[in-house]
């Protein structure tokens, strides 16, 4: 409604409008220039053919070889969570690592030398070490040895002495036996004469008393090749050298034990991982050296216990990690029993390292494990393909 059509006795009294500076604001017009010039670049390709320009020059750009230009790496494609399992995981031998330990006889014994280094490939009953205690104890050996020879010669000296002892008791039985017969016939014969008159009876009676002293001998030397058996071998004496012998060789025997405690050796076939300690040094409790048979490597994984329904035996894995140029295969060859604490740390600071997890062992395929023999207890990823 406008004032000419109202009473000329009525006015609506309306505010005055504000007035407005001529001047826009700096950061309006700097906003609208900048719009502009990037909608002219922007346009410009699209605008110059159609004018029928010439394309606008560009700076020449500096050559690069190609070998210079690498590809960013492909981000790590995340599990299904439908089909797959994912856990970490750490590489390790089949058998796992032994730390080749002195035996507790000669646990303050220094090491004397070492026959290999880490990365060398050894045998089961390869020499690896030899202790300081070794030319005591191969003397000990020698001496059980001596020792040994000198017990032979002793059974033989024994055995010889038996043989003439019962040549020497026959011999006395045979003089005994005749000396026993004379005695008989002198005193038969002083008995008849006694009949006669002819001899005294002082004569009878020594004859007598020669017969009593010649049955004497006579029984004393049968007794004495009675000690003496036919089988010489059933002697005291000679049984009494035999186990003398017996003992000598036990004594060698533990003597060999205890020189054979001074060489250490490769209680399997594998590669050395790392030599604790050098000459001249007393083994800790790390042992001597660490080794492992390399030749099967698996990755030991840490599975969740809400997900261990769903691994099986035979399942594949894809294991990646930092340090491999591609990933490994395997396949699921154990699974554990036993509830535990995780073990395998990774490094991301909001990780739950007190899950309840299972243990499971995959063994790598043969290419896998070449390229892992060289990764002992590297941290991977590993990837199973599980089921729903």
């Amino acid at each position: 409604m406008k004032d000419d059509d109202l009473p000329k006795d009525i006015k609506i009294k309306r505010p005055e409008p504000k007035q407005r500076g001529t001047r826009r604001p700096w950061w309006r017009i700097v906003g609208l220039l900048a719009l502009i010039v990037i909608v002219g670049v922007l346009a410009a390709p699209r605008i110059v053919p159609m004018l029928g320009l010439p394309p606008l020059a560009s700076a020449p750009m500096a050559s690069v070889p190609s070998e210079e230009i690498t590809a960013p790496p492909a981000p790590a494609a995340l599990p299904d969570l439908n089909t797959q399992v994912a856990a970490l995981g750490r590489l390790e031998p089949a058998g796992g690592i032994v730390e080749l330990a002195i035996p507790s006889s000669a646990a303050d014994a220094p090491v004397l030398s070492l026959a290999v280094d880490a990365g060398t490939e050894v045998r089961a009953g390869d020499l690896i070490a030899t202790l300081g205690t070794q030319p005591r104890m191969q003397a000990a050996f020698e001496r059980a040895e001596a020792e040994i020879i000198a017990q032979e010669y002793e059974i033989q000296r024994v055995l010889n002495a038996l043989a003439q002892a019962r040549i020497d008791a026959d011999a006395s039985v045979q003089i005994a036996t005749s000396r026993h017969m004379e005695a008989a016939r002198v005193l038969s014969r002083q008995e008849r004469l006694q009949e006669g008159a002819n001899v005294s009876v002082a004569a009878v009676e020594e004859a007598r008393t020669d017969l009593a002293i010649a049955t004497a001998e006579l029984q004393q030397a049968d007794a004495q090749l009675a000690r003496l058996p036919e089988d010489l071998t059933q002697h005291p004496d000679y049984l009494a050298a035999v186990q003398a012998l017996a003992l000598a060789r036990l004594s060698r025997d533990n003597a060999r034990l205890d020189l054979d405690e001074t060489s250490l050796r490769a209680p399997i076939d594998g590669t050395i991982i790392e030599t604790v300690v050098r000459p001249g040094e007393r083994p800790g409790n790390g042992g001597v050296v660490r080794l492992a048979n390399l030749g099967t490597m698996v990755v030991r994984m840490e599975i969740h216990q809400n997900r261990i329904h769903r691994i099986q035996l035979g399942d594949p894995v894809i294991i990646q990690g930092e340090a491999l140029a591609a990933p490994l295969r395997a396949e699921i060859t154990a699974i554990g029993l036993e509830v535990l604490d995780q073990g395998i740390i990774g490094t991301d600071p909001v990780a739950a390292n007190n899950a309840r997890v299972f243990e499971v062992l995959a063994t790598l395929d043969p290419a896998s494990t070449a390229t892992a023999a060289g990764l002992v207890n590297l941290q991977v990823i590993a990837t199973i393909e599980a089921g729903p």
